[in-house]
């Protein structure tokens, strides 16, 4: 076990510098808003959930779902992408008998138009209703219908089309439903798949314990693909037919060496055209020392072609320090991917007191940085997206349940002119200020023979002041205190961005 002090050492170390200084300049402005203030019964993640979409290309929709007392309460958030102000509310009880076991989803109909799926399930059968969004409204019996069997954990709409997923784990048998209904709860077609859990002497699959069920459209054949938890594989099965298209499954080994990445959980898959990308929790190995291995929490990145093998698996994070990601995306336009996650996460719960900070890693083929807000306590991000602006947002959850028993959500914006810089193959020498905090004025060190030009934005993006300077100095008296970006260029036109903060 660590001591504290040296955990504080090799954060400073190996991630607050290179953030504040890295050569690719990933520099940050935020915005925070409260998105859901509810205090526990349902707790960080054991009976809450949501599902969030980009609405419009001025809004965000995220539709939750939480348990109240006994009565679970849906709710829509709608929140402007420009200033985060929250544009509509809407809450309403689920339709069917009471129970913790709730399905939801946002999707777009044939129409375009946004709706909202619940399925409730009890006593075996499943209670689904369609919300739909008309008129600056939400239609809340739009459709309604029951279907008998186990809890539909999976879920996707096509082209009129309900695809339900259910599984039954049996202490032997593993059975997968795929059930496709029109919007009348009537069965068009069906299939089970079942397997031997377990039992090598069968072939593997199709499904597996830890198949995410609700899948996805594969962007070239429009087949469905299931993704997994544990790795970077998927199955493929015909949209029309239901049958089996593909199988591409790998198993995570523990391979000798200096260091290894094994995937530990997946928190999302992304299809793109070139194949499946992964982004989650890693264990990195080290077998140093064959006699005294040892392992570590990291990110974990993995990218596999399209009826291939896995062709790159990668870690990211700050060495012997534990760190955690809930949260992936890709952006196929720019080929970029987004980690976010939280550190450090030494401790077994969390419940535990431990000041987590969210660290967001992004990457592509010019490198790869980061950057970390400053949340306090157990600040965990669970949503990642980036739009087409290269706007960032990140939806996270703020616990405290060992002191006030309290947790609620910040939806956080990061500017795209704070992250553009890699995209454009742009470098720029590292600087420091000094003192930062600071009061009345910073220092700007290694470039203070140079006259420069600086930028000094808000945290909502506005720039506030722009000006040459002849001298390392510069004044901030006038500034109120908070948090500021820093964009400093010199006379070849290299940029650098720095975290500024006021007292």
């Amino acid at each position: 076990m660590m001591k504290k002090e040296e955990i504080v050492l090799r954060i400073l170390k190996r991630v607050v510098i290179p953030t504040l200084f890295s050569l690719l300049g990933f520099g940050a402005t935020w915005a925070q808003v409260n998105v859901l203030d509810a205090r526990s019964p349902f707790g960080m993640m054991d009976r809450y959930s949501f599902h969030g979409r980009e609405l419009s290309d001025s809004s965000l929709v995220f539709y939750c779902g939480y348990i109240e007392g006994s009565k679970v309460i849906n709710r829509v958030l709608i929140y402007d992408k420009q200033d985060l102000s929250l544009r509509q509310d809407w809450r309403f009880e689920p339709y069917g008998p009471e129970t913790e076991e709730v399905g939801q989803q946002f999707f777009r109909d044939s129409s375009d138009v946004p709706c909202f799926y619940t399925c409730r399930w009890k006593n075996d059968t499943n209670y689904v209703r369609i919300s739909r969004w008309q008129n600056g409204t939400i239609d809340t019996n739009y459709q309604k219908f029951k279907i008998a069997g186990a809890f539909f954990e999976g879920f996707l709409y096509h082209r009129g089309e309900y695809f339900f997923i259910s599984s039954k784990w049996g202490n032997r048998i593993d059975s997968t439903l795929i059930d496709v209904r029109n919007g009348q709860g009537q069965r068009l077609r069906h299939r089970w798949f079942e397997t031997v859990y377990g039992d090598t002497s069968r072939p593997p699959g199709p499904f597996y314990r830890i198949t995410i069920l609700n899948p996805q459209l594969h962007p070239l054949t429009g087949n469905l693909v299931f993704g997994e938890r544990l790795e970077c594989n998927y199955l493929e099965i015909g949209i029309d037919s239901l049958d089996i298209k593909d199988i591409q499954h790998t198993a995570s080994l523990l391979i000798p060496g200096p260091t290894y990445i094994t995937p530990f959980y997946v928190t999302d898959f992304v299809l793109t055209k070139q194949g499946v990308r992964c982004g989650g929790l890693g264990l990195l190995n080290h077998f140093e020392d064959p006699f005294d291995p040892w392992w570590e929490d990291e990110y974990y990145y993995a990218f596999r072609p399209w009826g291939d093998s896995i062709r790159l698996r990668q870690g990211f994070g700050p060495d012997s320090v534990n760190n955690v990601s809930y949260a992936f995306t890709y952006d196929e336009s720019r080929e970029t991917g987004f980690l976010a996650g939280s550190f450090p996460f030494d401790a077994p719960a969390f419940y535990s007191p431990e000041e987590r900070e969210i660290l967001i890693y992004r990457f592509n083929e010019h490198g790869t940085d980061s950057i970390i807000l400053y949340g306090e306590k157990n600040h965990v991000p669970l949503w990642v997206h980036a739009d087409e602006n290269s706007d960032l947002y990140v939806y996270s959850v703020y616990n405290e349940a060992w002191t006030t028993d309290s947790t609620y959500f910040l939806l956080t914006k990061i500017p795209g002119f704070a992250i553009s810089l890699i995209e454009r193959k742009e470098t720029s020498p590292s600087i420091e200020l000094y003192p930062n905090p600071a009061r009345d004025y910073v220092y700007i060190d290694r470039l203070r023979d140079e006259v420069l030009e600086v930028e000094l934005y808000s945290q909502g993006g506005q720039l506030l002041q722009q000006q040459k300077l002849p001298e390392a100095r510069l004044d901030i008296a006038h500034l109120k205190p908070g948090l500021y970006i820093l964009v400093v260029t010199n006379a070849q036109g290299q940029r650098s961005q720095v975290l500024l903060q006021k007292e």
